[in-house]
C-alpha cells in the first residue's frame, strides 16, 4: 500500500505469505464439515483453529457445538464477538473522549447473549 493512502504516510509492502492465525481465521470465517485431504491443510479443523486464535475454553466449547450443529453463522457470530471484545480489552481509547471500556464491554456481552439465546447450546 503506497505511503499516500493512510494518513500516517507509511508505505506498506505486499505480504503474501499466510500466517496461523491468518489461516485461523479463515478456517472459522469458511468452515467446512471435513478437513481437507491436503496434510497440510487438515490440521486446520474447528478445534485447531479456535487454539491458534487463542479463544479460551469456554468460548471455544460454545462455537465447537455451533460447528457440530452446522450452525456456521453461529460459528462466526460468536467468533467475531469474542474477537471484537478482545479488541476492545486490547486497545484502550487513545484519547478520553473515546472511552470504550466498560460501557463497550457490556455492550459486547449483550450482544453475545442475544446471538447465543436462540439456540440451546449444548442440546442434542
Amino acid at each position: 500500500m503506497p505511503a499516500s493512502f493512510n494518513e500516517e504516510g507509511i508505505a506498506i509492502k505486499a505480504n503474501r505469505v499466510l500466517s496461523d492465525l491468518d489461516r485461523a481465521y479463515m478456517a472459522i470465517n469458511y468452515p467446512r464439515d471435513e478437513p481437507d485431504s491436503d496434510p497440510v491443510a487438515s490440521q486446520w479443523t474447528a478445534e485447531h483453529a479456535l487454539t491458534v486464535a487463542g479463544v479460551p475454553a469456554a468460548t471455544k466449547k460454545i462455537i465447537l457445538d455451533f460447528w457440530r450443529k452446522g450452525l456456521y453463522s453461529k460459528v462466526r457470530d460468536t467468533f467475531s464477538i469474542w474477537n471484537s471484545a478482545m479488541q476492545s480489552l486490547n486497545n484502550p481509547p487513545a484519547n478520553k473522549d473515546e472511552d470504550t471500556t466498560i460501557s463497550d464491554i457490556k455492550l459486547v456481552l449483550d450482544i453475545y447473549n442475544d446471538v447465543l439465546s436462540p439456540v440451546t447450546v449444548g442440546a442434542e
